[in-house]
C-alpha cells in the first residue's frame, strides 16, 4: 500500500532526524509512529481535498500548513 510506504519512509526520515542531532524531540509517550500515520494521513486528506474541488495546481498552497503541523507534532 503506499501510504503505509509513504509513512515508513516519513518515519525513517524522522527518526534519522533525531540520531543526527535535528531539531524538535521524540514525544515522551513513545507514540512516534503513530504520529507520523497520523501526518500522512492528515497529508493525503489535504490533498484528496484538492483533488475533489478540481484544484491539483493549487495543492501547493497546503505545504507551510503541513510543514507546521509536522514541526509542531516533534517540536
Amino acid at each position: 500500500q503506499m501510504m503505509a510506504r509513504f509513512a515508513k519512509l516519513v518515519l525513517e526520515g524522522v527518526l534519522s532526524s533525531f540520531d543526527r542531532g535535528g531539531r524538535g524531540k521524540l514525544p515522551a509517550d513513545g507514540h512516534v509512529e503513530l504520529r507520523v500515520f497520523a501526518l500522512v494521513s492528515g497529508m493525503e486528506a489535504v490533498a484528496m481535498r484538492y483533488v475533489l474541488q478540481g484544484d491539483e495546481s493549487k495543492a501547493l498552497e497546503a505545504a507551510p500548513v503541513l510543514i507546521d503541523m509536522v514541526q509542531k507534532t516533534f517540536a
